[in-house]
């Protein structure tokens, strides 16, 4: 993941360097395009016909370098000259009312603003910024996509796919911007991008509706069947409270995006910071669900080479009478199958090590009990290692490394646990120092999407300091009312640089 930061950094640098040399080359010159007051079409560049006549309230700041007629359209080529404000009027030679006026504007680095909505050398910047969302959605892709072995099991996995999920849904959103602008690249100047590059979050949560309103709908089932076949706990409180929530969050941001109001431009301002805001951390909280969607399906599709060494079966509680129950006992056939498949397709055996302590009320530990099923499926007892210590999935992996380290240090290990519990299994034995792979054994469907939100809350609780510096850029970068905030500071800079300039003149 350094290594990505460090190719952002590098691919900015770039395209900075770029956008100053573009700047340099052509950053003095500036095309406006306005209503064609009768010119006959030219279609080419060309110097300004005698029957134009141009009027500057402040003279020496630009001048009309060329104009260029294309049917309905006059376009008009103006060239910095100095630093200061200025109004342009234009009128035809022997016409008394007035057909076009601008207000143009030049900084001390000599780039024009038109009407304060357009500045030379603005495409560069939409080009730029498309550039890098779109390199920056490749890279985290790519990196998703290069883990391998222990590495699938990982929140970095989830934060990567998440990324690029965000950083692609920016990518789209200014692709469509910089066609626009090629369409009409005078009606459609950069801040109406900025502005467009900023609903992408609100567009992406309206397009998103649907998807996240049928999975917080899964999700609230899907609790409600873990109370019904467990004992109560926060952590499915937690899953009914999480979907409520985000369904009447985005109700809400719904109701106010679209909601009429009334107030002055300041209450408006902060109105829209705050729905921005909302917006934005809304939708990056829905990538990073759906990178957690995306890591535990790939996870439970992985597959795993025919070359391993060990096989961790993972225990949970099983029946009074030592029988095991559905979950564990489609544990313990998801391993016994792999085993089969291994020795008949690369005639390497494995050990099937079955792990899990003994409960208090348990009669046995969950590896005797496991074990005993094993032999009763033809598993010789030569091929069994039971690990009888662990009490949770930790400790399953821990204390089976310390073991399988005793024989061979350089073991390939698989484990094999429920299909929704394989990407947390894999988080753990990471943790554990244990690079293992998963394989998945069926279970009932509303299991998943506990375990998809679990990751997902997961992943935000152990990376708090990165998600919380992420979301505070994403939310500088996207919002819009931010946007205007930070364009009228830097006017205001320049306003009183153009009063120094014109003091020293």
């Amino acid at each position: 993941m350094k290594k990505i930061s460090v190719k952002m950094a590098v691919i900015a640098i770039v395209l900075i360097i770029a956008c100053f040399i573009y700047k340099i080359a052509f950053g003095n010159t500036l095309t406006v395009s306005r209503p064609n007051p009768g010119f006959e079409t030219q279609g080419q560049w060309a110097d300004p016909p005698a029957s134009l006549i141009t009027d500057f309230d402040t003279e020496g700041i630009v001048k009309i370098e060329k104009i260029r007629t294309k049917g309905q359209q006059l376009d008009l080529r103006f060239k910095a000259l100095s630093p200061g404000d200025t109004t342009a009027m234009f009128t035809m030679e022997g016409e008394s009312d007035l057909f076009l006026t601008c207000s143009l504007s030049v900084d001390r680095f000599l780039t024009i603003t038109v009407d304060g909505l357009f500045f030379a050398g603005e495409e560069c910047i939409l080009y730029a910024a498309g550039i890098f969302l779109l390199v920056t959605c490749f890279l985290f892709l790519q990196y998703f996509l290069s883990l391998k072995g222990g590495d699938l099991y990982s929140y970095l996995a989830i934060f990567s796919v998440g990324m690029a999920l965000f950083t692609g849904a920016g990518a789209i959103g200014i692709i469509f911007s910089i066609i626009h602008y090629l369409i009409d690249p005078y009606g459609y100047g950069i801040y109406s991008a900025i502005t467009a590059l900023s609903r992408t979050a609100s567009s992406c949560m309206f397009y998103m509706t649907i998807p996240m309103l049928i999975f917080a709908i899964a999700m609230i089932v899907s609790n409600i069947e873990l109370l019904r076949h467990e004992r109560l706990r926060f952590a499915n409180i937690l899953g009914i409270i999480i979907p409520v929530s985000m369904i009447l969050g985005e109700a809400l941001l719904v109701f106010l995006d679209g909601m009429f109001f009334m107030g002055s431009f300041e209450e408006y301002r902060v109105r829209a910071i705050i729905i921005e805001v909302l917006t934005t951390i809304y939708v990056y909280f829905e990538c990073m669900l759906a990178g957690s969607v995306i890591c535990g399906i790939r996870s439970v599709k992985h597959k795993v080479p025919f070359d391993r060494d060990y096989i961790i079966i993972l225990g949970c509680k099983f029946r009074a009478d030592g029988s095991l129950t559905p979950l564990l006992q489609g544990r313990c056939d998801r391993a016994i199958s792999f085993w089969k498949e291994q020795k008949k397709t690369t005639g390497k055996d494995a050990i099937l090590m079955p792990s899990g302590g003994q409960g208090p009320d348990e009669s046995m530990p969950e590896a005797e009990a496991m074990a005993r099923y094993l032999l009763s499926q033809g598993v010789p007892e030569s091929s069994i290692v039971r690990e009888q210590e662990s009490k949770n999935t930790y400790q399953n992996m821990e204390f089976s490394k310390k073991l399988i380290d005793a024989k061979n240090p350089r073991a390939k290990v698989a484990y094999a646990t429920t299909n929704y519990h394989v990407f947390r299994s894999g988080l753990w034995a990471s943790l554990a120092g244990l690079n293992a792979e998963g394989l998945g054994g069926v279970t009932k469907w509303w299991f998943w999407p506990n375990a998809f939100m679990r990751e997902c809350v997961g992943l935000m609780a152990n990376r708090v300091r990165q998600e919380a510096i992420l979301l505070v850029l994403t939310i500088i970068i996207c919002s819009r009312s931010l946007w205007r905030l930070r364009i009228r500071i830097i006017s205001r800079f320049y306003d009183r640089n153009i009063r120094r300039n014109r003091g020293n003149r």
